[in-house]
């Protein structure tokens, strides 16, 4: 399919801290779930809304999962989800290629006794988890019971390739929906060569790790002359949902031009704060004599974390 994203993982593959992801818990029932090299896998798939689908194959890695076992896997999400987007998880064992007389003798059937989803939802920082499917079996029959092919007796039990769930109403089991608030509080140490200010400025630009996005921060001086030796203190509420253990480096940026006339700064001192629901976090300091001399030639200094 044109619109589906192929996420390849092994079973329970290790997760960032800061990675979403949807974890299945999947328990065996009275049919164990066995390798055939003649039959597909366990794949799983999560659709969500006006993205791409998320697909692991092979989930269970060529294993066996025996009698009422269990089993965790772990699907990573684009971090730009969140969990209302999430509409439908399913699982299929496709019989893969036609099957003749010996292997379908001995063709793989499993039962699916329980199922148990839940959604962990990075934002700002912070992870969110929802209990987004919890179904089993009732009766003493599966809760569905994959076959190589659709046909058997009508026993009331619900069988075939494919089984769909519903992703109906989240339910929030762990975090706080509540958006925190971000600042960004900045100090800078102005040495022995003064920022002049009116046409020449600075502009800071935070970026993310694995991201293309950035945070501009325009004219922090706000147009005004930092004197020599002087210290100025800048702060700014950030977006909500500002990823900020994931932010990469800060430039600081001299919005002036080259030439006889241009305007030379020296920044002996840059130290950088984050206040999240008024805790303060610093996450940079860096000081020297200078830490950077802005010239015609040096407009712009990365820091990296």
């Amino acid at each position: 399919m044109k619109n589906t994203l192929l996420v390849i993982l092994m079973a329970c593959s290790v997760i960032s801290k800061a990675q979403s992801f949807v974890e299945l818990e999947i328990t065996t029932g009275a049919d164990d779930l066995a390798h055939r090299d003649f039959q597909n896998g366990l794949e799983i798939r999560i659709l969500i809304q006006g993205k791409p689908d998320v697909v692991m194959l092979n989930a269970n890695g060529r294993a066996t999962w025996p009698n009422n076992s269990v089993r965790r896997i772990r699907v990573a999400l684009d971090q730009t989800t969140i969990v209302t987007q999430i509409k439908e998880i399913q699982l299929h064992r496709r019989a893969g290629a036609s099957l003749n007389n010996l292997e379908a003798s001995v063709a793989d059937n499993w039962n699916l006794q329980k199922l148990v989803a839940t959604a962990n939802i990075v934002r700002g920082g912070s992870t969110l988890i929802y209990n987004i499917v919890n179904q089993q079996g009732t009766g003493g029959k599966a809760l569905f019971r994959f076959v190589y092919e659709n046909r058997g007796p009508s026993d009331g039990q619900e069988k075939g390739y494919s089984k769909s769930f519903a992703v109906v109403a989240p339910v929030l089991v762990s975090g706080s929906e509540t958006l925190p608030t971000i600042t960004l509080k900045a100090l800078f140490g102005t040495g022995g060569d003064d920022l002049r200010g009116g046409d020449d400025n600075v502009d800071m630009v935070i970026r993310y790790r694995n991201s293309a996005d950035v945070t501009m921060l325009s004219n922090v001086n706000n147009g005004r002359n930092w004197r020599n030796f002087s210290t100025t203190n800048y702060q700014k509420i950030l977006p909500p949902n500002t990823d900020i253990h994931n932010i990469e480096s800060i430039d600081v940026r001299h919005t002036g031009g080259g030439g006889f006339a241009a305007d030379n700064w020296y920044l002996d001192k840059f130290k950088v704060t984050i206040v999240v629901n008024g805790v303060e976090t610093v996450i940079l300091d860096k000081e020297g004599k200078p830490v950077h001399h802005f010239t015609g030639d040096t407009r712009k200094k990365t820091f990296r974390f």
